[in-house]
């Protein structure tokens, strides 16, 4: 089990997410799911530049 987290830095508030695994589709689905579909798109993305995500999609 993997946990995946949003943090808003104006608001500062986070949303973690459980992940049943790390796969760049499966992360970019739970984003769609649990924050674009409530906030809309965010002005920027910054990564931890996993090495799992860079140019998966």
């Amino acid at each position: 089990m993997h946990l995946f987290s949003d943090c808003s830095n104006l608001t500062k508030g986070v949303i973690l997410i459980a992940c049943k695994n790390i796969e760049t589709e499966y992360i970019a689905k739970q984003f769609i799911q649990h924050f674009y579909c409530h906030h809309g798109l965010p002005a920027a993305i910054v990564l931890d530049r996993g090495s799992q995500f860079i140019g998966g999609l």
